[in-house]
């Protein structure tokens, strides 16, 4: 039961992916599938604090790229790209564990963003057996132009996305703003204790 209930949503969800390819190829009919991508987020202390610390491929990613992602992709895709996205780096979110403040655009870290983005592009590299067993990520090359309004977009995305330390004092200091207002109010009960 479980199984056949796994394959009903595997079958709903295909279905709800190709529906938004056929709609987005209505608006654009030149564009095609190539490929995939997955942002990585995981911003814990190991990773942020060790800048040699490689964000990779994982066999999931290379398992979904061969057995999955291969069904969407368009006429003439021998194998889908994979576009890797670090958005977890210090570099790229302006928040590092020496400091929890996110870069301006006009500060020095706000400006490696005009330069690089957290991509990495991946091919998939088939031995000549075929089998996904014999396939690899290879680091695929390339060059992204973007035009200003790409760019701004971009990079505001970045800065609105609160890291994990950003996002709990911003709900800590909206708490503590919510109690100074019930304690002006006279609304306050006097069990709001600040530490």
């Amino acid at each position: 039961p479980e199984k056949g209930l796994a394959t009903s949503e595997d079958s709903s969800h295909r279905q709800n992916i190709l529906r938004k390819i056929d709609l987005h190829q209505k608006v654009f009919p030149r564009h095609a599938v190539v490929g995939w991508y997955r942002v990585h987020t995981d911003n814990s202390s190991e990773v942020m604090n060790d800048a040699s610390v490689d964000i990779v491929p994982t066999d999931d990613d290379l398992r979904m790229n061969q057995e999955e992602m291969a069904q969407y992709c368009g006429e003439g895709v021998e194998s889908p790209l994979f576009v890797l996205m670090n958005a977890a780096s210090p570099q790229y979110t302006g928040v590092s564990s020496d400091d929890d403040k996110k870069p301006s655009s006009s500060s020095p870290a706000g400006s490696s963003l005009d330069d690089t983005l957290p991509l990495t592009v991946y091919e998939t590299l088939v031995s000549e057996g075929g089998a996904a067993g014999g396939s690899a990520f290879v680091n695929a090359t390339f060059e992204l132009e973007t035009h200003e309004p790409e760019r701004i977009a971009v990079e505001r995305v970045f800065q609105t996305q609160p890291s994990n330390a950003a996002g709990s004092a911003a709900q800590q200091k909206e708490k503590e703003a919510s109690s100074n207002k019930d304690d002006k109010k006279g609304g306050g009960s006097g069990s709001n204790k600040r530490d």
